[in-house]
């Protein structure tokens, strides 16, 4: 998967860490640190947690996540929200590709933004209606590094 430029430049700019004080943007890491904390393994574990609610039906909701929804999550926050892409989508001109917040508690999906650096912007600037959950979310502007192991 070709990724996005507002994703890279946030992985080149800022790295592995907490962002907003509640989101873990997994980013590409070396070989040789733990994979835990890779994009890609955290990716594929996310994407099997979605499969596996699906199959044993603790996921539903308005808009269920289905296989063929083709959702690729690349973000995780403290209450289990994820953020993710669908690769496959038509990309904007400059190759974005939106982003979505998932519940995989209900199962349910909101086009959030049309890209990461969006969404931050979004999710720190204003009191952004998170119809998710019941409320709205602003976050606070900040990043908090993490070790790599």
């Amino acid at each position: 998967m070709d990724l996005p430029p507002s994703y890279r430049a946030f992985a080149r700019h800022f790295g592995f860490g907490i962002t907003a004080g509640v989101w873990m943007i997994y980013v590409p890491l070396p070989p040789g640190v733990d994979r835990s904390e890779d994009l890609v393994t955290a990716s594929q574990a996310f994407g099997s947690e979605l499969r596996a609610g699906l199959a044993d039906g603790q996921i539903e909701g308005e808009e269920r996540v289905d296989d063929d929804t083709g959702l690729v999550p690349f973000a995780c926050s403290e209450s289990g929200l994820l953020m993710a892409w669908k690769p496959h989508e038509t990309r904007s001109d400059d190759g974005e590709l939106p982003v979505y917040l998932v519940d995989p508690k209900s199962g349910r999906t909101l086009r959030a933004a049309p890209n990461l650096a969006a969404l931050i912007d979004l999710l720190v600037s204003t009191d952004f209606p998170n119809p998710l959950m019941a409320g709205s979310l602003r976050l606070p502007a900040t990043f908090e590094p993490l070790p790599i192991k």
